[in-house]
């Protein structure tokens, strides 16, 4: 019959294993989480394209009625020179023409400007549109696949509760209540591997009587950090063969 410590061993063992199987089963909502956040952020880019292009679209429309304004003005301004009445309005005239052109040229630009924009942000669209309803339509299978791993898991868990129940109930009863009141306290943090002579939790060195004790397998805290402490199956497997 294996000693307390290399009861202990095992405890921990499956205590850590719950621990992992617990922490997987919690990264199953925040996986489907982050992939509804994903869907959710394709959309708002795609809404958020669609109204910058709506925008876009009107601001060029906008340029497109003060170009033609502006065309407008320099045709009357061009009709009023022929009834100017002095040169210095000649001249004042000529120079809002002048002016005028200018800023049609400049709308002229801003315009062709927009409209390769407008036809670079219309193609990017269907491609946004298209990114998040691939997404959305891996919602069921990514939700079928974590329930089924969930149901593995709730399995391996009530498994390895029940292997924990069968290898406590070896703990010898002299130990019984110092054990429970350690596990009450850290549950698996209750517990710590000595590599070498060393507590793996508190990193302080054992006594070499404690390191003797531990190798026949008698029930040992670490005299610092009050851990039950064992060697790992390595250490008593070299024993054995020497």
């Amino acid at each position: 019959m294996p000693g307390p410590a290399a009861i202990i061993r095992e405890i921990h063992r499956l205590k850590k294993h719950i621990v992992d199987l617990r922490n997987e089963l919690d990264r199953g909502p925040i996986r489907l989480k982050k992939h509804h956040d994903r869907v959710a952020r394709l959309e708002d880019m795609a809404k958020e394209a669609e109204d910058a292009l709506r925008k876009l679209k009107v601001a060029v429309q906008e340029k497109e009625l003060a170009l033609k304004s502006t065309h407008q003005l320099i045709e009357k301004h061009k009709r009023q020179l022929n009834e100017a009445a002095s040169t210095k309005e000649y001249e004042a005239l000529l120079a809002e023409i002048e002016n005028e052109k200018k800023t049609c040229q400049q709308l002229e630009d801003e315009i062709i400007a927009g409209l390769e924009e407008v036809e670079v942000r219309a193609a990017k669209l269907p491609e946004l549109a298209a990114e998040a309803d691939k997404l959305k339509q891996q919602t069921p299978k990514i939700q079928e696949e974590l329930q089924t791993r969930r149901n593995e898991i709730t399995e391996l868990l009530s498994q390895a509760h029940k292997q924990l129940e069968a290898v406590e109930a070896t703990l010898p009863a002299d130990f019984r209540d110092q054990y429970n009141r350690l596990v009450k306290l850290q549950n698996e943090n209750a517990f710590a591997e000595v590599h070498g002579r060393t507590c793996s939790a508190c990193y302080t060195e054992i006594t070499m009587q404690c390191y003797n004790d531990l190798l026949q397998e008698q029930f040992r805290l670490c005299e610092s950090c009050g851990r039950m402490i064992y060697l790992p199956q390595s250490s008593r497997a070299s024993v054995e063969e020497s």
